[in-house]
């Protein structure tokens, strides 16, 4: 496991989610009029590019389960059940380090846990 990859899942799924979105608009505007009132636009206008978003969605989604598998067995590798909850939270759940502070509690500082986290993954982590 490396810093990459851990930092690459959260990456994965703001990709994925702006892809949807994406998604999303094109079938919105499926057989609506444009604009001015002139011309349709059909279904068939944006079929292989709906086609084509939907397919790489479905990569990114396997693609973004392995990377979850992964960094799911490293985190249960971690002995200190602290860091595990510190990695788990800000690389699995993608919170900021103010927010894992919170819910980890104890009067931690987002500073204070971001440092205890990286001052033990560079026991853990692959170069």
């Amino acid at each position: 496991m490396t810093m990459e990859q851990l930092k690459r899942l959260h990456a994965l799924n703001k990709e994925i989610e702006l892809e949807k979105e994406r998604l999303y608009s094109m079938r919105c505007v499926q057989g609506r009029v444009n604009l001015n009132g002139i011309a349709l636009i059909y279904e068939d206008d944006f079929a292989e590019d709906v086609a084509v978003l939907e397919e790489k969605i479905k990569t990114h989604l396997k693609d973004c389960l392995a990377l979850y598998r992964e960094i799911l067995d490293f985190v249960n590798a971690i002995p200190d059940p602290l860091i595990r909850l510190i990695v788990s939270l800000r690389y699995i759940n993608g919170l900021e380090w103010e927010q894992v502070a919170l819910h980890i509690g104890g009067g931690n500082t987002g500073e204070s846990v971001r440092k205890a986290c990286e001052r033990h993954l560079r026991r853990y982590l692959k170069k």
